[in-house]
Formats: C-alpha cells, sequence, structure tokens
C-alpha cells in the first residue's frame, strides 16, 4: 500500500509479515515497524480520511483482508471493545515511535545497529546461556531499522564477530555475550 494514497480502507494481516517504511527523496527507506498476523493498518486514513502516511511492504509471502473506512468507523463506533483494542495499539505505536526518536537523536549509528539486535535476540531455548536471533534481517532492513547505512550494518556485525560477542551459525546469529551487546548499544 503506497503512501499517499487517498484510499480509507482498513487492512488486516491474516498470515505474513509486511513492513511500514516511508521512502526518502532519494529512494532510502526509513523503517517504521513491522506487522505481524492479527496487526492492523490503514486505521489512521479510515478514522480522518487522510492520506496514508506510510508504505506498507509485504516481506514474504502474506495474506490480507480489507475492510472500507465508513465499515471500520462503525464498528468502532458500535463496538467499545474494538474501540479499545484499536486504542492501546494506537498507544504503542506512540510509545515505539517515542523510542525511536530518542534512540535517533541520543545514541550514535552503531549504538543504534547494537539496539536493533538486542531487540531481535531472545533466549536461546537449549539453555546455554546464548541468545539467539533466528531470521537476522539482511543488512537493508536492518540499516533501515537503524536509520544508518548497509555498511555500517557490515561493521558492526563485523566487530560483534571478531569480538566473540555475536557468530553467524547457519541462517541465524548467535549472541554468545548478551550483557556486553547490551552495554554496547547504551553505551
Amino acid at each position: 500500500v503506497p503512501a499517499d494514497e487517498t484510499s480509507t480502507e482498513v487492512y488486516f494481516v491474516l498470515a505474513g509479515t509486511v513492513r511500514v517504511v516511508n521512502i526518502r527523496d532519494d529512494g532510502t527507506e526509513v523503517h517504521l515497524g513491522e506487522l505481524h498476523a492479527g496487526d492492523v493498518f490503514g486505521e489512521l486514513s479510515a478514522i480522518n480520511s487522510s492520506r496514508r502516511s506510510a508504505q506498507v511492504i509485504g516481506d514474504q509471502a502474506c495474506m490480507l483482508g480489507a475492510l472500507s473506512g465508513d465499515a471500520f468507523r462503525a464498528v468502532l463506533a458500535n463496538q467499545s471493545k474494538a474501540a479499545l483494542r484499536l486504542i492501546e495499539q494506537l498507544a504503542a505505536v506512540v510509545r515505539n515511535m517515542n523510542e525511536k526518536v530518542t534512540q535517533m537523536s541520543t545514541l550514535s549509528p552503531r549504538q543504534r545497529i547494537y539496539a536493533a539486535l538486542v531487540k531481535l535476540a531472545v533466549p536461546n531455548p537449549t539453555g546455554d546461556g546464548s541468545w539467539m536471533i533466528d531470521t537476522p534481517p539482511n543488512h537493508d532492513v536492518l540499516a533501515s531499522q537503524a536509520g544508518t547505512e548497509k555498511q555500517d550494518v557490515a561493521m558492526a556485525i563485523g566487530t560483534l564477530a571478531r569480538e566473540g560477542i555475536l557468530e553467524r551459525k547457519h541462517k541465524r546469529f548467535v549472541v554468545r555475550d548478551h550483557p556486553r551487546l547490551r552495554m554496547m548499544a547504551s553505551m
């Protein structure tokens, strides 16, 4: 769904993942977020009949459902639980944007890359103390998420590998020293 489109349909992610981005004049993507099954987008245009504020791109095979803006507003007017759920989701978006603005204004590009990796990592289910990033994003996507350039991502990951903090294993990352990675993200 392109930015600046005037339609007011609301979309529901039924399966897969989509990226929410803005495209700069030079063609660079600015990552705003990811949406997964159960998430909704297009609600802002449906609520106030304004142009789309971001572009939404499917990263993989995904299935979407759509509802007209008028039907969506009718649901919100008649279903207080649905309206409350939307308010909760919008509050989460505001919090996420607050965090992103703070990171962009206070952290270096490398720290933002490390922070993005910290956010993606989950404890290894084997219980060996390491953390995993099962499906690491490619360098372009990680650069977009961190608000930096692809070569910065390559250099940051290279540094982490040389220092034994991160290891590429098959198609995943193993974070060997999660506390140090967290510290490097906040230095």
